[in-house]
């Protein structure tokens, strides 16, 4: 979320001159990427989701394969461990994943990939 702060200025010839101010984020945080986790109905607060975590950053995109390279997930949303509605079986999964990183002074763009495990 991008935030602004604006005054108006009306001087003494009536003058209207506008400011806008936006904040620099000043906190750079590390990208945490789970390297397993749980879709079996118990609820998002019991690791049901892979997803990323980033406080300063922007998902481009989140995409999953399976180990025959079959892609069974693209999208920007946490992947719930579904592939055409139905859930995937145990394993091991290849994620690639595309975010946009501001540390208040400059814009990244930077990929990763890896793999998760989906257990149940």
């Amino acid at each position: 979320m991008v935030q602004f702060l604006g005054s108006i200025i009306v001087d003494s010839n009536h003058c209207v001159r506008e400011y806008h101010l936006s904040p620099q984020n000043k906190c750079f945080k590390p990208i945490w990427i789970p390297n397993a986790f749980t879709p079996n109905g118990q609820g998002p607060e019991k690791n049901e989701l892979f997803q990323v975590v980033c406080t300063s950053c922007k998902i481009n995109y989140l995409k999953m394969y399976n180990a025959w390279g079959q892609k069974v997930y693209d999208g920007v949303d946490a992947w719930d461990g579904t592939y055409m509605g139905q859930l995937v079986p145990n394993g091991i999964y290849a994620y690639l994943i595309g975010v946009t990183t501001n540390t208040g002074y400059t814009t990244i763009k930077q990929s990763f990939n890896g793999s998760v495990q989906v257990l149940r």
